[in-house]
């Protein structure tokens, strides 16, 4: 949990808390729609290998969309 706060606050300094929340939950959905959500990174791999940067694309297209928030669960916990 330790290494995962430091991940995060370091993070914060290049982006926000919004892009990082919309990133993964844009990420669990990718791995609801694969089926594959056992499959799912540990929270401080994706942080330190700054998955979020492969979601940005999809942020900026989709502006507030609500990135079906009602399939996904403790997300927001990050």
């Amino acid at each position: 949990l330790k290494r995962v706060k430091e991940l995060y606050q370091k993070l914060l300094l290049e982006t926000t808390h919004d892009i990082l929340c919309k990133a993964a939950k844009l990420y669990h959905l990718e791995k609801i729609k694969a089926n594959s959500e056992m499959y799912m990174q540990d929270l401080s791999v994706w942080l330190n290998q700054k998955n979020y940067l492969l979601y940005l694309d999809d942020i900026a297209n989709n502006g507030d969309n609500n990135y079906n928030v009602d399939k996904i669960s403790n997300v927001d916990a990050i």
